[in-house]
């Protein structure tokens, strides 16, 4: 199978000057996958030299125009950088198996050092073992960039308000991280309101006060809160959080989402493993981990079972177009209530 790389391995890559002419880059960060192509252009392209020798190929791409680019000689710069978005090369949802297999045919012997030819994807199937080793052969990288682990994450988000000689809370950071979702891309933008907050108002630290007041809505918090109500059979305060939450223009579908995939991650929960164990296996933060095995402990499995049943019932009802999307979540709560 091709080298696999993580995002610091690539970046050390580039910063050192081992390029490679074809990438295969996948994964959930997005944040640092265009970070990664950043520094290729910095590295590869010289100076306005953009327009000339970056090809960027987004909503839809032409074989016959890559395959030209491959054999076009760079105008000023290192190389000639193409960029490919969601070719589907590497999966077997997108085309014919056979047309992809012939233009990764003819792909091979174009790649040389005058040129860097980056496939950007959704995702890749790895059981497509002779497409990724003759990748290798080639002289390509498989780049797999997934969303970064918690300790990480606190340390970047510190690091971020650090250049503006602010600090951040423990409980702050924890909230910001949840409510992103361990998005990059999401931080960032909520640090860059935190930042400006910071600096306009003189406050040096982040607090969580802050964060609520400046920040997304904590949709993941408000999601335990609904399962507290829930497990202690407040259905009338469910209702009311539920109110609150599509008033802020929540997603009903988004929601749903979540509290489906809250009570699976209750079920798992139930298992004998720490807190911190169960928020590596299902890739949380650890002090969700411990707030799950917490509330895990309201439900008995079985009522679990049926709340996971419920969610997929509404789903159905939406899709089907049996009931409104409100109706729906009004009526799972009703019934969780009384499970």
């Amino acid at each position: 199978m091709a080298d696999k790389f993580g995002y610091r391995a690539w970046r050390q890559s580039i910063e050192k000057g081992r390029i490679s002419p074809l990438y295969l880059i996948t994964g959930e960060e997005d944040y640092l996958i265009r970070h990664g192509l950043q520094l290729l252009k910095e590295s590869l392209l010289a100076p306005g030299c953009e327009s000339l020798d970056l090809v960027s190929l987004r909503d839809s791409w032409n074989p016959d125009q890559v395959l030209a680019e491959l054999e076009t000689v760079p105008f000023m710069s290192q190389r000639r950088l193409i960029i490919a978005y969601n070719t589907g090369l590497f999966n077997s949802k997108q085309g014919s198996g056979e047309a992809k297999q012939s233009f990764l045919d003819k792909v091979w012997p174009r790649l040389h050092e005058g040129v860097c030819l980056c496939l950007v994807e959704e995702s890749v199937d790895k059981r497509q073992r002779k497409k990724l080793q003759a990748l290798e052969s080639a002289g390509g990288q498989l780049v797999e960039i997934p969303l970064e682990d918690f300790p990480s994450l606190k340390a970047w988000v510190s690091a971020y308000l650090a250049k503006f000689r602010v600090s951040i809370s423990h409980d702050a950071v924890e909230s910001l991280i949840l409510r992103c979702d361990s998005s990059m891309s999401e931080l960032a933008l909520e640090l860059h309101k935190l930042a400006n907050y910071c600096l306009y108002s003189g406050e040096t630290e982040v607090t969580l006060q802050l964060v609520d007041l400046c920040c997304r809505e904590d949709l993941q918090g408000n999601i335990f809160k609904l399962t507290d109500a829930v497990s202690a059979q407040r259905t009338g305060e469910a209702l009311v959080l539920l109110d609150k939450l599509l008033k802020q223009k929540e997603a009903p579908a988004l929601i749903l989402f979540m509290l489906a995939r809250h009570f699976r991650q209750l079920l798992c929960a139930q298992a004998p493993v720490s807190g911190p164990a169960l928020a590596q296996r299902l890739k949380l933060p650890p002090f969700v981990g411990k707030r799950l095995k917490g509330q895990a402990e309201r439900f008995q499995q079985n009522q679990l079972v049926q709340l996971c049943q419920a969610c997929f019932k509404a789903d159905l009802a939406i899709k089907s177009g049996q009931l409104e999307d409100r109706a729906a979540l009004e009526l799972l709560l009703l019934q969780a209530g009384q499970v």
